[in-house]
Formats: C-alpha cells, sequence, structure tokens
C-alpha cells in the first residue's frame, strides 16, 4: 500500500523547496565579508576571490536551477501513467518509472544542500 496523496504532496513540496531554503539560510548567515573563495584547483588552493554577494548571486541561481527540475520530476512523476500510455516512458514499470523520480529529486536536493554547506564551511573557516 502506497503513501497517502498529502504525504506524496510534502514530499514533493519539501524537495522542490529545500535548495531554495538552503540558499535563504546560507544568505542569513553568510559573514560580511570583503572577499571570499569562489574558486579551488585540484589541490585545493583558492584560485579565485570574490564577493560575498557573487556568491549568494550563484548560490541563488544554483537553488533556482535545482528546484525547477524537481518540479519538472514532480510533474513527471504526477503525469507518469499518462506518459507510459502515450509511450513516452520505456525500459521500466510504470512503479519504478515513480521510484526513479523520487530517487533524481532526492540526489538532486542532497547535491545542492551539500554544495552549499561545503561552501558555507570553507567560507566560514576562512573568515
Amino acid at each position: 500500500m502506497g503513501a497517502r496523496p498529502i504525504g506524496k504532496a510534502i514530499l514533493w513540496v519539501a524537495l522542490t523547496a529545500a535548495p531554495l531554503v538552503a540558499c535563504a539560510l546560507f544568505a542569513v548567515t553568510m559573514p560580511d565579508v570583503a572577499e571570499v573563495p569562489l574558486h579551488w584547483d585540484g589541490s585545493g588552493r583558492v584560485t579565485r576571490w570574490g564577493s560575498a554577494a557573487e556568491l549568494i548571486g550563484t548560490f541563488w541561481i544554483l537553488a533556482g536551477v535545482m528546484s525547477a527540475t524537481n518540479l519538472s520530476l514532480a510533474l513527471l512523476w504526477r503525469f507518469n501513467d499518462r506518459l507510459y500510455d502515450r509511450g513516452l516512458v520505456h525500459g521500466v514499470s510504470r512503479v519504478g518509472a515513480r521510484r526513479l523520480y523520487v530517487a533524481l529529486a532526492v540526489l538532486d536536493t542532497v547535491i545542492a544542500v551539500a554544495a552549499m554547506i561545503g561552501v558555507a564551511h570553507a567560507v566560514l573557516a576562512r573568515v
């Protein structure tokens, strides 16, 4: 027996909003410093410095793209049966496709939030 519809809706809202919420928390907690590291080379040395506003702007773009991706996956999940009936989903069962959409959305959210946490940690360690 599957989850109730309200639980599924809450899951998709949470997965779609999580990158934006993480970015908002990052923007609020970011210290007001003149320079922050923006790029690292393979050995971990900082190769580019920039302003905190530039870093926050980049994260808003990242969060927007990740949230849009999760919203797209939510729509695919919602209309999976119609897509399947029209022959647009191949090589996986109806249930398998829905599980794949959820797994990709969770992975997308983890990547976005982990990137923000990692960079925030690096920035705060240098302040």
